[in-house]
């Protein structure tokens, strides 16, 4: 794997299983030497950071199943025993073979004993650390009953909770996860971190994400292709379009914006503040006639272009701007009227370049799943760039006919599956925003805070976006590297003004910052 192609990389269950047989296979190192390994880590972790003024006294609860997690965790538990911690291990099902089995045999073997849980509620209200060692990278669906109310009660105790490799209850690929999952304020990962520690919903119940190594090979780290990655500042500041000295406006493309209303002159105003800040050549500002004024007020750098409201000559002048393009972004408070609709599928049908849909544009093409599936049609078939889409999670929830809920519980499985079926990107809008694309691979940004959470601040996104593709980029890297560098601005703009404050104009005026704080990585 060429690393400088990757941001971080998050690894899959299949992923795990891969490395592990690999090193079995290449090596000869077996299931016991990297469970050894991952209990090592974990142990150092816990003393070294979860209890630094050491652990000797302490009262330590360790639950364990029957697979490979539950090995950790016997393994562990002879660890912190050696080193003068009160231990009980909780077991909810006997391994029967391999090395989970050889680690609590030896456990046993040493005067270890082992609680059943419906022994354990007493145990785990006393316990200073509860280790959830349970089902790590391979749990799918639901919780068993039993499992769930051992859950409950470790979740209820005020222990230091930490979870071995990702809680109980979420979904290592998907982020899923149940409201009876394991609540850690602590998790060791191995090897890499995984896309369900980084994700919403899966990301509230793991607590401090700490990754440790548990000696697989460079070799088998090389031959693995992430298929979810975390984005991160020197992958991110590779994605920067290159500027030469020797240039002009032209050279970095010419954005057509088809925003704005009558009522939401705003939407636009922001969309094209993020595009001119992120360094398009040549912005044209195509609204309806009647708020040109209100927008040249705000705006001095862009070329207006004045919708008239006569079908005809407005779709006549669109398609003479279409064919000028080097990008076009289509929706920004463009409302959901009727001329609001027939403009947009102008721009569906007669649009060769490439597009990026946001809000209304989004909720438009909702009402009007048959144009979705031709756009998708003429993607897949090469004639246009991949669309980038940049929905919130209710526009997002009408495209896909759900409800918000089914979106928020799912956000790396449906962004995934409908960047794939519809041979688009999803830029799916949120706390660790998840950008799909057409191919299956997934970014999760790190980058933003909750004093983004205000209107106007996807319309910057937006802006940002389209305004890389039309220098160039690729649909991909173009939502990349907009949601960390709009998430890198609002962080910027919380440092400065605070998080209940800050507007998306303030955050806007750091997306200058941004860029050079990118540039200098």
């Amino acid at each position: 794997m060429d690393m400088n192609n990757y941001a971080s990389p998050l690894l899959s269950s299949d992923g795990v299983r891969e490395m592990d047989e690999y090193m079995l296979n290449t090596y000869g190192v077996t299931q016991i030497v990297l469970m050894n390994n991952a209990a090592a880590s974990v142990y150092a972790y816990i003393c070294e950071t979860v209890f630094p003024a050491g652990v000797s006294g302490l009262k330590v609860s360790v639950l364990c199943h029957s697979g490979g997690n539950g090995g950790d965790g016997y393994a562990l538990a002879r660890m912190l025993r050696d080193g003068g911690v009160a231990v009980t291990v909780i077991s909810l099902k006997a391994p029967e073979g391999g090395a989970a089995l050889y680690y609590r045999d030896k456990w046993l073997a040493e005067g270890g004993t082992a609680l059943e849980a419906r022994e354990a509620a007493q145990t785990l209200a006393q316990a200073d650390l509860i280790v959830d060692a349970i089902f790590g990278t391979g749990f799918h669906g639901r919780l068993p009953d039993d499992i769930a109310r051992l859950l409950h009660a470790a979740n209820a105790s005020g222990a230091v909770r930490l979870a071995v490799d990702i809680p109980t209850g979420v979904e290592c690929d998907t982020a899923r996860a149940g409201p009876g999952a394991f609540r850690a304020g602590h998790t060791v990962s191995f090897t890499y971190s995984k896309p369900g520690l980084e994700s919403y919903p899966g990301r509230a119940w793991a607590g401090r994400v700490h990754v440790a190594g548990i000696g697989i090979s460079q070799a088998a780290k090389d031959r693995f292709i992430p298929q979810a990655e975390l984005l991160d500042a020197p992958y991110c500041r590779s994605l920067l379009p290159y500027r030469s000295e020797y240039s002009n406006k032209g050279t970095y493309g010419r954005l057509i914006c088809v925003c704005g209303s009558e009522d939401m002159t705003g939407a636009a105003i922001l969309a094209a503040r993020g595009a001119l800040r992120s360094g398009v050549g040549l912005l044209d500002l195509a609204v309806p006639e009647q708020v040109v004024r209100v927008m040249q007020n705000w705006l001095t750098e862009p070329v207006f272009t004045p919708l008239p409201a006569e079908r005809g000559a407005r779709e006549a002048l669109l398609s003479q701007k279409l064919a000028q393009a080097s990008a076009v972004l289509a929706g920004c408070g463009l409302s959901q009227s009727e001329r609001a609709k027939e403009t947009l599928l102008h721009i569906l049908h007669n649009c060769d370049r490439q597009l990026i849909i946001d809000a209304d544009g989004i909720n438009i093409l909702a009402a009007h799943i048959d144009e979705l599936d031709i756009l998708s049609a003429k993607s897949k078939a090469g004639a246009i760039p991949p669309p980038i889409f940049t929905p919130h999670p209710a526009e997002f929830a009408r495209l896909l006919g759900t409800d918000t809920a089914a979106v928020e519980a799912d956000r790396i499985g449906l962004a995934r599956m409908f960047a794939t079926g519809h041979g688009c990107v999803v830029l799916l809008k949120g706390n660790r925003t998840v950008i799909a694309s057409p191919d299956g691979r997934i970014a999760i940004n790190p980058t933003g805070n909750d004093g983004m959470a205000k209107g106007g601040s996807g319309d910057l996104l937006a802006g940002m976006v389209a305004s890389l593709c039309a220098q160039g980029m690729a649909p991909a890297e173009a939502a990349r590297l907009g949601a960390y560098l709009h998430g890198l601005a609002g962080d910027l703009c919380a440092e400065a003004l605070g998080r209940r404050s800050m507007q998306p104009g303030d955050m806007a005026d750091c997306i200058p910052e941004a860029f050079k704080h990118l540039e200098s990585v």
